[in-house]
């Protein structure tokens, strides 16, 4: 009975945790309309303030999705995966106040730039630290739940280096230059390298089913 107790209360204690965090994102996500800005003289919607704003939105969006297979699916309600959930949510509000007030002249600057890149490597380092926390000591995990934790952790830290390699790009060249090709290469061999780990998980997938 105690067992059974304890069970629930845990349960209880993601679902809580997981409502706050979807709270603190969706929040987030609607801050980011102060990324759309007006030209002032005939009131329509800049280009750079379109794109700053969709680009910024389909990250936290795929930030959210995989946080969320996080508690589907690996969460413990233990002392350190709250305290770096709680971290995250906190890096995560961070990253969307940066978006929304980081303008052309303050892309300019190195050391702003470098902290925009910086936080979404932490971010995305953050969550395969936390699926990593959520299987071990699991050694009689399904199978199939094996693979979801491998997909997840793969492309956590697909982006945790992209992004890092951006923040590293920032530190040794100007701003101007990095956020040119140079990271427009990195991005895209990053979305390249995201669709090979889709089909490649979804082969072992179907693999593992088949067996």
């Amino acid at each position: 009975m105690e067992h059974v107790n304890h069970a629930a209360s845990e349960e209880r204690t993601i679902h809580r945790l997981e409502a706050f965090s979807d709270i603190v994102i969706g929040f987030g996500l609607a801050q980011l309309g102060a990324i759309l800005t007006f030209d002032s003289k005939t009131m329509t919607l800049t280009s750079v303030g379109i794109l700053a704003f969709f680009g910024a939105f389909a990250i936290v969006c795929s930030l959210w999705y995989f946080h969320h297979r996080l508690f589907e699916n690996f969460f413990v309600p233990k002392t350190l995966p709250i305290v770096l959930n709680f971290l995250w949510l906190a890096i995560v509000v961070l990253l969307v106040y940066c978006a929304a007030h980081f303008d052309s002249k303050a892309f300019t600057v190195r050391t702003t730039v470098m902290l925009y890149f910086g936080l979404y490597a932490l971010a995305y380092a953050i969550l395969a630290v936390q699926t990593i926390l959520g299987i071990r000591g699991r050694p009689n995990i399904e199978p199939e739940l094996r693979i979801k934790a491998r997909r997840n952790i793969s492309f956590m830290s697909l982006w945790t280096a992209i992004f890092a390699i951006c923040f590293a790009l920032v530190s040794t060249m100007s701003p101007a230059q990095a956020l040119g090709q140079a990271i427009d290469v990195t991005f895209l061999i990053g979305a390249v390298c995201s669709v090979l780990l889709g089909v490649y998980f979804r082969r072992t997938a179907r693999a593992a089913n088949n067996a």
